[in-house]
């Protein structure tokens, strides 16, 4: 075997792993309650809400959720509400992915994968103006590592980025098992809720 066979196998290798892990915990998911959902939901929102550099940020990159992900409208409306400009992503056919500011959920409509993104005709920002991006995911671990839903927009993005990112995840849905290769980009910080842990002393909020 030469070496980019090698290479390719181990891509295969490694995208057969994301395939069976996305399954995995798209199971898992179906197992959840709607009380634990929804509380994991708020302990969520509140500590975005409060973390320090999404509150000294101007410019916020967020995300409108899918099924699996933690509820973001509360963010949004939070965003809007202190007069951020808010950014959200939108898809498009080339595989690139584009920041596009809103001023209300108005602005917002389905888009490629049914999932919510901003309308024709709004403005596009660099990704240089973005001061705090929040993250989805399908999973993660806590130091960072994401499984996305495997198409690679935010990993796209991402590359030679500066700002701060931050990660949502349910913790019922975290693992230490995140296969990565290198065109994955880690998180700065991950927030996700824990039944175990006193809710005050959950996050770092100095981050």
């Amino acid at each position: 075997m030469n070496y980019m066979d090698f290479v390719f196998d181990n891509d295969r290798d490694i995208a057969e792993e994301k395939a069976q892990l996305r399954s995995l915990i798209k199971e898992r998911f179906e197992n959840l309650d709607q009380y634990y959902l929804s509380k994991a939901d708020k302990e969520i929102e509140n500590y975005i809400c409060n973390l320090k550099a999404y509150k000294q940020a101007g410019t916020v990159l967020l995300f409108a959720s899918t099924k699996g992900e933690p509820e973001t409208g509360g963010i949004i409306a939070d965003a809007l509400e202190r007069k951020k400009r808010v950014a959200m992503p939108r898809c498009l056919e080339n595989g690139e992915m584009e920041a596009v500011l809103i001023k209300s959920k108005d602005d917002l409509v389905p888009g490629k994968y049914g999932i919510l993104e901003p309308k024709e005709g709004l403005p596009v920002i660099p990704k240089e103006e973005i001061k705090f991006a929040l993250i989805p995911c399908v999973t993660c671990d806590d130091e960072g590592n994401r499984l996305g839903h495997g198409e690679g927009y935010y990993d796209r993005f991402l590359e030679d980025t500066v700002f701060f990112t931050c990660m949502i995840c349910y913790c019922k849905l975290m693992t230490n098992d995140i296969p990565v290769d290198e065109h994955d980009h880690p998180i700065d910080l991950v927030v996700y809720d824990d039944e175990e842990i006193d809710a005050e002393s959950l996050f770092m909020m100095q981050c």
